[in-house]
C-alpha cells in the first residue's frame, strides 16, 4: 500500500510538472478526504512544489486524514502524526523524522508566512495513504487524501465537489478578505451522507442558498471548564475547531475533557487564575500536568496584560476585556473571541453574523 501511494504521488506530481495551467489558479487549494472537503487553503497558505517534492502547511492535517492526528509544538520545535498503531516525530530542529519503530531519517521542513510546511509524500506514504493531487474545472488544485474507503474515484469525486468548490470561491471573494494562513470551513463542512456511506460527502454548504454578508476572521478561544463539553459539542456539530485555555487544576482534574478534545482536533493552552503572583512558574505547572495527560505541551496561553507583561518563551495572546462579545460587523482585521458561556448560542451568532471562524493558534495574526 505504502508503494502504491508513493507511486500515484510520483507520477501525480511529475504530470503536474508537466501541465503548467493546473497550477494557473494558484489562489485556492482544497483538501479533500475521502469523499469529503473539509477544508480551502487560500493564497497565504498554499501548498508548493520544490524540487525535494510537494509541501504542505501543517494546518492540512487538522482535517485528521483518514484518522492520521498531528500534534505541533512551537517550543520543542517538533511536529507529530499518529494513529494508534503509527507514528512519526519531526524533530524541526536537526532535520530528522523517527517513526514508531525508532527509525531515523533526514528530513526537510520549511516555514512560509509563519506557516510550518512539511513533505507530503512522507506523512502520506508512511500512513498507507494515497495522495491524488487533482485539478477542478476552475484550475484550482485539490489535493485529495484516501485509503481505499472512498465511494468515488477521482473523476467522479471531481464531479460530485464542482458546486462545492464554485461556491467556496465565491463566498470567499464576495468577502473581500485576505487573512494570511486562513483556511475555509463553511457550514457543516462535514458532507451530506445518510450514513449508509453514499452519501456525496462534498460539503455543508448549499449553492444559490441564502448567506449573510461575509465578514473578517475571528479566532474562537474557550475558558472556563464547565462550558467546555458543550463547546466541543457545538463545534464539532458544525465541524469546526477552537483553542481551548485550561489552568494547571483544570487539567489535573478534568483529563478525560482533555483528552476529548485533543483526540477531536483541537487546540490546548494554558492559563492561570487571576492574582497569580508567579505567572511563568504557573505555566510551567499547568504544561506539566499537561504533559502527564497528552504527552505534548503547548506554547499558547492566555493572560491578563498585566500577567503577560515582562513574560517570555510563550505565545501569549491578551484576554479580552469583555468575554462573551462578538466583534462589530465592521471590526477591521482578525479578532480574539473568548467564549466562556452558552457556547452554542455564541457560536450560533457568529455564524449568523457570517464570521469566518478559526482556531486561535501561535501563528494568529492578532495580540
Amino acid at each position: 500500500m505504502k508503494k502504491r501511494a508513493v507511486s500515484v504521488l510520483l507520477l501525480a506530481a511529475l504530470l503536474l510538472g508537466l501541465c503548467s495551467p493546473a497550477l494557473a489558479a494558484d489562489e485556492f487549494c482544497f483538501i479533500a478526504v475521502g469523499d469529503t472537503v473539509p477544508m480551502t487553503l487560500t493564497s497565504g497558505s498554499m501548498p508548493y512544489f520544490s524540487n525535494a517534492g510537494l509541501f504542505v502547511p501543517y494546518t492540512v492535517f487538522d482535517t485528521e486524514p483518514c484518522g492520521v492526528v498531528s500534534a505541533y509544538n512551537a517550543a520543542e520545535q517538533t511536529f507529530v502524526l499518529f494513529t494508534h498503531e503509527q507514528r512519526l516525530i519531526f524533530n524541526l530542529s536537526d532535520g530528522t523524522v523517527t517513526d514508531e519503530n525508532k527509525s531515523v531519517s533526514n528530513v526537510l521542513t520549511t516555514y512560509k508566512n509563519g506557516l510550518l510546511y512539511v513533505p507530503v509524500s512522507i506523512c502520506a506514504s508512511h500512513f498507507g495513504l494515497s495522495l491524488s493531487i487533482l485539478t477542478s474545472k476552475g484550475g484550482y488544485m485539490v489535493l485529495r487524501f484516501t485509503n481505499g474507503t472512498e465511494v468515488y474515484d477521482d473523476s467522479l469525486f471531481l464531479e460530485k465537489a464542482e458546486n462545492l468548490i464554485a461556491y467556496r470561491v465565491a463566498q470567499y471573494q464576495s468577502s473581500q478578505t485576505d487573512t494570511p494562513g486562513a483556511t475555509d470551513k463553511p457550514g457543516t463542512g462535514a458532507g451530506t451522507g445518510t450514513g449508509t456511506g453514499t452519501g456525496t460527502g462534498t460539503g455543508g454548504d448549499t449553492p444559490g442558498s441564502v448567506k449573510p454578508a461575509a465578514h473578517g476572521a475571528v479566532y474562537l478561544a474557550f475558558s472556563n471548564v464547565s462550558a467546555m463539553s458543550e463547546a466541543a459539542n457545538a463545534l464539532e456539530a458544525s465541524s469546526l475547531t477552537g483553542t481551548f485555555f485550561l489552568t494547571r487544576t483544570e487539567i489535573e482534574q478534568n483529563p478525560d475533557l482533555v483528552r476529548r478534545l485533543y483526540a477531536g482536533g483541537h487546540l490546548i493552552g494554558l492559563t492561570v487564575p487571576d492574582g497569580t503572583a508567579d505567572v511563568l512558574s504557573a505555566l510551567q505547572s499547568a504544561n506539566s500536568a499537561l504533559d502527564a495527560v497528552l504527552t505534548v505541551k503547548t506554547v499558547l496561553a492566555l493572560l491578563t496584560e498585566d500577567q503577560a507583561h515582562g513574560l517570555s518563551g510563550y505565545r501569549f495572546f491578551l484576554r479580552p476585556a469583555a468575554a462573551d462579545t462578538a466583534p462589530a460587523e465592521d471590526a477591521e482585521g482578525p479578532s480574539l473571541f473568548l467564549c466562556t458561556k452558552d457556547p452554542a448560542h455564541e457560536l450560533q451568532s457568529l455564524l449568523d453574523g457570517g464570521f469566518t471562524l478559526q482556531p486561535l493558534r501561535e501563528t494568529s495574526p492578532v495580540k
